[in-house]
């Protein structure tokens, strides 16, 4: 039998609870984003490969280049705000 937990008052089995739970800034958070990360690659690259031909190459280069460009400017996005909510590093003016 599962066991159930919640998070903000949401039941839900304790695996999926985990699973949220991880997907945080801790090392392992980071670790389950880059294998999740990896496998959603590859199945692209496995659709891509399967699908495409020269009938609708230019398309499928063309939606993964808006697709990369999203994904890179959200990653800039999300970079820029947690380096903006970091606290300033002390300056020295004495001379």
């Amino acid at each position: 039998m599962t066991k159930f937990t919640t998070i903000p008052k949401i039941p839900m089995p304790k695996f999926l609870n985990d699973f949220l739970r991880s997907m945080s800034n801790s090392p392992g958070g980071h670790a389950l984003k880059k294998w999740i990360a990896v496998g959603f690659f590859w199945l692209i690259v496995h659709i891509t490969i399967k699908f495409t031909d020269s009938d609708n190459l230019v398309m499928v280069l063309g939606i993964h280049t808006g697709f990369l460009a999203v994904l890179l400017g959200l990653n800039g996005f999300f970079k820029y705000m947690n380096n903006k909510n970091l606290p300033k590093a002390p300056t020295d003016t004495s001379e």
